[in-house]
């Protein structure tokens, strides 16, 4: 355990994470978004993501006048939650967010974005385009399991790499 109380990733760990990003990202799914302000405060919001073809890229879309899009563009810094129902594992991705400005990009994921009639905050924009895509880039990855005091950062290369090879960097797993 480091001095900030990580302990060293397992495979089963690298596993869970998988599992998790795959459902809650590579499929559409829910995820809890933490945005700050330029004067620090938090704001934390339930939003909707978009199938994205990597893990390590969120994609999500809102109200170009919402507090997010506002917080966003004075500290880029976000972090993300992502658990499965019960909650018992959860996954963290802290990352830079970025609104998209290209048009043929923003056409492309709202073109994805299934359930339309669930935008609810297309219903009282005030700007012209109506939505804001915005995108993160994960730069770090955080795995815990609550009920075992278990928390373990995973270097997002080592993900990346067991996707292709397996297991990439953990430990095995504790007996």
């Amino acid at each position: 355990m480091d001095e900030q109380g990580f302990q060293t990733p397992t495979a089963a760990d690298l596993a869970s994470v998988r599992k998790i990003l795959e459902r809650r990202i590579g499929e559409r799914g829910i995820g809890l978004l933490t945005t700050v302000s330029g004067e620090g405060v938090p704001h934390a919001t339930w939003m909707g993501t978009i199938s994205a073809p990597r893990w390590d890229q969120v994609i999500t879309i809102t109200s170009p006048d919402s507090r997010k899009i506002a917080n966003i563009k004075a500290n880029p810094r976000v972090e993300w939650l992502f658990g499965l129902d019960s909650l018992g594992e959860l996954v963290y991705l802290e990352g830079r967010a970025e609104i998209i400005t290209l048009e043929s990009e923003i056409k492309r994921y709202w073109k994805t974005l299934p359930d339309k009639h669930q935008a609810f905050f297309l219903l009282y924009f005030n700007s012209s385009l109506g939505f804001s895509v915005v995108r993160t880039r994960v730069d770090a990855v955080v795995f815990c399991v609550p009920t075992k005091n278990r928390k373990v950062r995973i270097d997002p290369a080592a993900l990346r790499a067991g996707e292709e090879a397996g297991a990439g960097e953990a430990s095995p797993d504790p007996e």
